[in-house]
């Protein structure tokens, strides 16, 4: 990585980390921790939270990395206590001592886009945006309501860029009328924890991990495919990991006849626990009916795991035949052939190729670069 002057980086974002939903927007704090390999980041961030009747402050330092997380009673609607919180929490952060920054990097257009567009109009610093909402795709934009699509837009006039993570998702935010400056800048994959696999014994073994939401990770129609699968093929085994409800999916394993012993619920796991899981794998395998480009696809091949997904969202944009199969969406026979011919093709995959696709494209050092270049000329543009 190129040397690059250190400059100090505001992260706000709709959607963040917390004690109640530790997995929610999890991606938008590998960036900010991928950016602080160079970089002074702090992230401020607020959390309604019905538990509580007082205010009350969570603040972490580590590195170049802090955090700034306020825990309100969910006073109001969101529309009008989410920026008069970010605000308070903003001004705490200065109170004790922060510095104004050099630049504001919003992640997920909106509510928190609001505030990014004061603080940048009051201080006069740059503003870049990411944007990771699957919420754009397949029409659903329809159901934007017209203050939420006014703050978007009002995002894409002032930011000096728009970043989404896929270009199909810069695509689908322009058909939802969102203007602007765009390039994309992809998710993180800790490359270090997802390192290379040993070979293993026993059946294939595929992986699937997600939030297990049926109606956008179809685990259904990968459990309908997976019976199908064991009548053919007796010596494999899958394994589901996830932080949602895993008993309807057990359920629905059961009336399909699948044995106990072919099948794993694993529910939520810790990262190292899903790296561990992934090293342990053959092939990852996701059935989404939309997406735009999931972390854990990275993340296989970062141990060197090829991966069947369907063709949705940015995923075609990094998945071709070197790196695993695409199927169509909701399309189980097409997912079933894959998932057979994935078996006869294993040693067809170069596990060190995936992984140095990996490391080029979504390693912590790879996204820490891309986001420097873009905010140094952020910052020229505005003098």
């Amino acid at each position: 990585m190129e040397k690059v002057e250190k400059l100090r980086i505001l992260f706000l974002s709709s959607w963040f980390p917390d004690r109640n939903q530790p997995t929610l927007g999890n991606f938008v704090k590998r960036h900010a921790q991928a950016v602080a390999l160079k970089h002074d980041v702090v992230v401020v961030h607020t959390v309604a939270d019905s538990s509580i009747s007082e205010e009350e402050w969570v603040h972490q330092k580590d590195g170049n990395y802090e955090e700034y997380i306020l825990y309100h009673p969910p006073k109001w609607p969101r529309y009008f206590r989410h920026p008069k919180y970010l605000r308070k929490a903003v001004n705490k952060y200065l109170d004790e001592g922060g510095e104004r920054p050099d630049l504001i990097h919003l992640n997920v257009l909106y509510p928190a886009g609001r505030q990014a567009i004061r603080f940048h109009d009051e201080w006069g610093v740059p503003l870049v945006a990411s944007e990771h909402w699957t919420g754009y795709h397949n029409n659903t934009h329809s159901a934007i309501k017209a203050w939420e699509l006014k703050v978007m837009k009002g995002v894409g006039e002032r930011a000096y860029k728009l970043l989404p993570v896929t270009h199909h998702l810069a695509s689908a935010m322009e058909k939802a009328g969102v203007q602007g400056n765009y390039d994309t800048v992809a998710n993180v994959v800790d490359t270090d924890l997802f390192d290379r696999k040993s070979p293993h014994d026993g059946p294939f073994r595929f992986l699937h991990v997600s939030s297990l939401f049926d109606q956008h990770k179809n685990v259904s129609g990968l459990l309908n495919a997976f019976a199908k699968l064991l009548e053919k093929n007796d010596k494999v085994f899958l394994e589901i990991i996830g932080d949602g409800d895993t008993a309807p999916h057990i359920e629905k394993a059961k009336a399909l006849n699948i044995p106990s012993d072919k099948i794993s619920f694993a529910g939520e796991k810790t990262i190292q626990e899903i790296a561990d899981r992934m090293k342990k794998s053959d092939a990852f395998v996701l059935f989404s009916n939309y997406e735009n480009l999931p972390c854990v696809i990275g993340e296989a091949w970062s141990t060197g795991t090829p991966v069947i997904s369907s063709d949705v969202g940015g995923i075609s944009e990094h998945l071709n035949r070197e790196k695993g199969m695409l199927v169509q969406p909701r399309n189980e026979g097409e997912l079933l052939a894959a998932m057979q011919s994935i078996i006869q093709l294993q040693h067809q995959y170069n596990g060190d190729d995936l992984r140095s696709y990996a490391v080029k494209h979504f390693s912590n050092e790879a996204i820490c670069e891309a986001f420097s270049q873009i905010y140094h000329q952020a910052i020229a543009a505005q003098k």
